[in-house]
């Protein structure tokens, strides 16, 4: 079993709530995730966060895989930041001057 990042979701709170992160290989008989918690493994796992829109000039929610983190809502089949829609357009990142070819 290989070992991994799993978000441990905390199903005996409204709403259901990753309160943690562990290392872990998945295998049961050697732990598992404590009464009143689900684990969910990190790579594998929808989760919806801000991303910066430059067609309509505003911040959506896009779902993605793998990016949940300690703090995201659960529904069942997605996780969900709970950071605030950002207010402002995202920074440009500076010039460099370095060309790739």
């Amino acid at each position: 079993m290989t070992i991994q990042n799993y978000l441990l979701i905390n199903t005996s709170i409204t709403p259901e709530m990753c309160d943690n992160m562990i290392l872990w290989n998945g295998n049961t008989n050697t732990w598992s995730p404590p009464n009143g918690h689900i684990a969910l493994v990190q790579a594998t796992t929808p989760s919806k966060d801000w991303e910066w829109d430059s067609t309509s000039n505003t911040w959506i929610l896009t779902e993605s895989i793998g990016n949940g983190r300690i703090g995201y809502t659960w529904d069942g089949v997605t996780l969900t930041t709970n950071e605030p829609q950002p207010q402002n357009p995202p920074l440009n990142e500076p010039d460099t001057g370095v060309t790739n070819f």
